[in-house]
């Protein structure tokens, strides 16, 4: 082989090495019930992506499991931007019980260039109400009901919210809240919960959603595009619904009156899914909606006013790390 052609090799050697890379933005600090979004815009094979959270002590406190997402619908970008680019999302929730403090966020890498990269977290301390609810007989006897079928329907419930299928992107925006006529709000995220049964006896709960109250019969709509993954009646939740917006995040309703759709059938953002009820254990017409994330629960309301995949970083990686691809170069 002549010293040009090797020469030649060489520099397309150094060429590919200059430009493969993986570039990872991660929030610095949050707050219980909310996020850290982990952003990762790579020109390397990438297979798969994931984080470890762990306390200040380097312990392990959950695992998340991150998915590729296609950039094609994000406004700003040329025809060619993406080209030879892949971009993944973890989105890392805290759980409301989690004390302020530093967070470590271990990423790890899978794929031609294996690694691990590791991000530190300040989470903010933040207050709960805290709420007694007196419970009759009747709701004193579901919520201290230990039969097979709330073990049953426990454990599906697991089953449920554990699922993660990395393919389905099914909402990339905002979400809305579910009832659109000024419902009252009458438990809130993260509630300290008294429960005083029939017998004197006192339990303590966190709320992980949000209660709306209002007129029984009000339609109740989906807060995003997504896919319903059950639906049906529970001895404690009533007459539910769950629906899958992104890999391992889901909507919840719960108590409603009535159910308007099916296992597996998909559901723009706002179609009515239901009717506003009492069905299970309930003190009044309310819709008790929650979201979770790979099993943790994440405040509601964060999402309303949050993209639950954040386009303008993306956009900003890849024009800043990326620019000549940006370019269509």
């Amino acid at each position: 082989m002549s010293p040009r052609i090797v020469f030649s090799f060489f520099f397309l050697f150094l060429s590919f090495c200059a430009t493969a890379e993986t570039v990872i933005k991660c929030q610095e600090e949050s707050s219980p019930g909310e996020i850290v979004r982990v952003t990762a815009v790579t020109s390397d094979i990438v297979n798969k992506i994931s984080a470890e959270l762990k306390n200040e002590k380097g312990i392990l406190i959950k695992d998340f499991q991150g998915f590729r997402y296609k950039t094609d619908s994000i406004q700003g970008l040329s025809s060619e931007s993406n080209t030879g680019l892949d971009c993944f999302i973890i989105i890392i929730s805290f759980d409301p019980a989690l004390r302020s403090g530093k967070y470590l966020l271990s990423v790890n890498i899978e794929g031609e260039y294996p690694e691990k990269r590791d991000f530190s977290v300040f989470l903010k301390e933040r207050a709960y109400r805290k709420e007694t609810i007196s419970l009759n007989q009747n709701l004193s006897d579901l919520r201290t009901d230990d039969s097979e079928r709330r073990k049953k329907e426990t454990l599906e419930l697991i089953g449920y919210l554990n699922t993660f299928n990395s393919e389905n992107i099914l909402a990339d925006t905002n979400i809305m809240k579910p009832i659109m006529n000024n419902p009252v709000t009458t438990s809130f995220f993260g509630d300290i919960r008294n429960f005083i049964y029939k017998s004197g006896e006192n339990v303590n709960s966190v709320h992980n959603g949000i209660d709306l109250a209002i007129t029984p019969g009000t339609p109740v709509h989906c807060s995003a595009s997504g896919r319903v993954i059950y639906c049906g009646s529970r001895l404690l939740t009533g007459n539910s619904v769950i629906i899958e917006h992104l890999p391992g995040l889901f909507t919840i309703y719960y108590h409603l009156e009535k159910i308007y759709v099916e296992t597996d059938q998909f559901l723009s953002k706002g179609a009515v899914l239901g009717l506003v009820g009492s069905t299970g254990l309930s003190t009044g017409p309310h819709l008790h909606w929650e979201i979770r994330n790979q099993m943790t629960p994440v405040d509601p309301e964060y999402f309303t006013v949050n993209p639950l995949i954040d386009k303008d970083e993306i956009l900003s990686i890849i024009n800043s790390d990326f620019s000549d691809l940006a370019k269509g170069r």
